[in-house]
């Protein structure tokens, strides 16, 4: 029996969708989720940046290390984070990457819708773009 993804997929025209879309703004953790978001912002993830120089320093936002890759890799689960759990000081942290990266002049469309991890979120995880933006970028 021949499985075809895309017809399986395919939605019927006027077919009521099962799922609803939402913004990322419009979730809000609470309980068992809040908390482990909440131990991984006091953990490795939420300072990430503090402590590992491949990091902190990286060529991808203008600095003398290697790692290019960690920085957007570390900022795709970063970001969410930070406006997941509406911290503002990892908030401030995160637009300090992103301005950091478009001060460089590598900031464009293709980077905020997708193509580098990390920036993925800005336009996606949170819902940065609908907001006006990220504050001050």
């Amino acid at each position: 029996m021949e499985h075809n993804t895309a017809k399986r997929n395919e939605r019927k025209k006027g077919a009521p969708r099962k799922f609803a879309y939402l913004k990322p703004a419009d979730i809000k953790p609470e309980g068992w989720l809040r908390r482990q978001l909440e131990l991984q912002a006091q953990g490795l993830a939420g300072h990430l940046d503090l402590i590992w120089p491949d990091v902190r320093d990286s060529r991808w936002i203008g600095g003398d290390r290697e790692g290019w890759e960690r920085v957007p890799y570390w900022l795709d689960g970063f970001i969410p984070l930070a406006w997941l759990l509406e911290d503002r000081g990892l908030q401030k942290r995160a637009e300090r990457y992103i301005s950091l990266r478009a001060a460089g002049g590598r900031l464009d469309l293709s980077l905020r819708h997708g193509g580098a991890g990390a920036l993925r979120c800005v336009g996606g995880v949170p819902d940065l773009q609908g907001a006006g933006g990220v504050p001050g970028v």
